[in-house]
C-alpha cells in the first residue's frame, strides 16, 4: 500500500539523471535504433510528510507552488482517459490549475498522483507531503528535464 504517515515517514530525496540522444531521436518512432546517454546532470525530488491533509507541489524553477487537499484530488479519475492529454478536461472539472509555464508540470503531476493514488484506501493515519522538484537540466534544453520527473 501507498502511504506516508504522519509521524512515522522520514524525508527523502529521489533522484534521474537527464538523457541526450546523439543519433536517432526521431528514427526510434519507425522502429529504428537511436544512440542515447544518460548526463551527469540530475532533477531531484524532496518529499516531505505534513502533518495536515495537504499535497503540495512545489516548482521553483518553474514559479509553480500549489497545494490541494488530498480529498480534492482524489475525485480527478484517470482510470477513465483514453489519453493522457485528456487530464487538462478531467483536473479543470475538479481543481483550477495556474495559467503560466508550469501549467502542464501541474497536470502532469495530478495525472501521475492519480496514477499511483487511485485505488488506495489509505489508513486514517495517512498524512500529506510535499514533493520540491528541483533540476540541474536546464528547462528546454532537450536534455530530458522532463523525461528525468518520469
Amino acid at each position: 500500500m501507498v502511504a506516508i504517515h504522519k509521524e512515522k515517514t522520514q524525508p527523502f530525496v529521489v533522484s534521474a539523471p537527464g538523457k541526450v540522444i546523439l543519433f536517432g531521436e526521431h528514427a526510434v518512432v519507425y522502429g529504428k535504433a537511436a544512440i542515447a546517454g544518460s548526463l551527469d546532470m540530475r532533477a531531484y525530488a524532496l518529499v516531505t510528510p505534513r502533518k495536515d491533509n495537504k499535497v503540495r507541489l512545489l516548482l521553483p524553477d518553474v514559479d509553480v507552488d500549489i497545494a490541494f487537499d488530498k480529498s480534492t484530488l482524489g475525485r480527478v479519475n484517470i482510470g477513465g482517459l483514453g489519453h493522457p492529454a485528456e487530464i487538462e478536461t478531467q483536473v479543470s472539472e475538479v481543481i483550477k490549475v495556474p495559467e503560466g509555464p508550469g501549467r502542464t508540470a501541474v497536470l502532469a503531476f495530478v495525472y501521475l498522483y492519480g496514477g499511483v493514488f487511485a485505488d488506495v484506501q489509505g489508513p486514517r493515519d495517512a498524512a500529506g507531503f510535499t514533493v520540491c522538484v528541483r533540476s540541474l537540466l536546464p528547462v528546454g534544453s532537450g536534455l530530458g528535464s522532463s523525461a528525468a520527473l518520469n
